[in-house]
């Protein structure tokens, strides 16, 4: 979020109208009468990465050269290449897509 700005694909307004921290989340569950079972950051890292380019160069290249720029960093070789810096970012749990399981308590 820092590095993008508005160009970060996390901020996909409207579906993404709030930033939750773990500990935020938390409290809202327990509001809910929730518990958490458990939560993991360890996905998304390339491919919120790619969007949030696509984001950036469609405001300095227009979206005609994003969009193609966009398609070729899709392909396999290009999502092999960044995978030394992408890969630890997953493996460490610090990927930018929160996922949380969560039990209703009786």
């Amino acid at each position: 979020a820092r590095w993008w700005g508005k160009y970060w694909a996390g901020l996909d307004y409207p579906r993404h109208l709030y930033l939750f921290s773990n500990l935020t989340l938390n409290q809202l569950l327990q509001k809910a009468n929730l518990h958490t079972i458990d939560y993991n950051t360890n996905i998304g890292a390339y491919p919120t990465w790619l969007l949030s380019m696509r984001f950036w160069l469609q405001a300095r290249l227009g979206n005609k050269v994003a969009l193609k720029i966009y398609h070729l960093l899709m392909h396999p070789i290009f999502q092999l290449i960044p995978s030394p810096v992408f890969h630890p970012v997953s493996a460490l749990g610090k990927g930018p897509i929160m996922v949380v399981r969560a039990r209703y308590q009786l």
